[in-house]
């Protein structure tokens, strides 16, 4: 699979494990509208890649993620652009653009394993958060299977009592 059209987010692959680098370390790694749509749809790709077997998730620089961009939030740089022929480009986020991120994370069936190299601040610390919560649904009852679809399983993953 071709990762290439990822400008925020690296993706390596070695021996069936794909390292997936937040990337914008100069801020932080901190998460501006482009970058956040490009992690909510990494996860169905690597989920899809069959020559990835594990994911190991981090950041590049000396935090794993800031949040969001605040600097671009108060130039009005984080609700994107909008319809266009890039599939990042979808416009501001929104609450359901979260959720999916998470999600999305929970579908993947390949184990993820949350490299933490530093400060996780709001998404960040929901993304770290996310890497333990994927471990925790692993060891859950069959019927808090990602394949549930229900937000009540994905609920529980979350707070723990799976």
């Amino acid at each position: 699979m071709d990762y290439s059209d990822y400008e925020f987010l690296k993706v390596e692959k070695a021996d069936r494990v794909a390292t997936l680098t937040l990337n914008r370390p100069d801020i932080l790694n901190a998460v501006n509208s482009r970058m956040h749509h490009e992690i909510e749809q990494i996860w169905l790709d690597l989920a899809a890649d069959r020559d990835v077997n594990a994911i190991l998730f981090t950041g590049a620089g000396r935090a794993f993620c800031a949040g969001g961009d605040v600097k671009g939030m108060a130039a009005g740089k984080l609700v994107g652009g909008g319809p266009g022929g890039d599939r990042f480009n979808r416009g501001p986020i929104t609450a359901a653009n979260g959720r999916r991120i998470v999600e999305n994370m929970l579908d993947v069936e390949q184990p993820i394993i949350g490299a933490i190299n530093g400060d996780a601040i709001g998404l960040g610390a929901t993304l770290a958060h996310a890497t333990l919560s994927w471990c925790r649904r692993r060891r859950a009852s069959p019927t808090l299977t990602s394949k549930s679809g229900s937000s009540r399983a994905t609920a529980a993953r979350l707070s723990g009592r799976c």
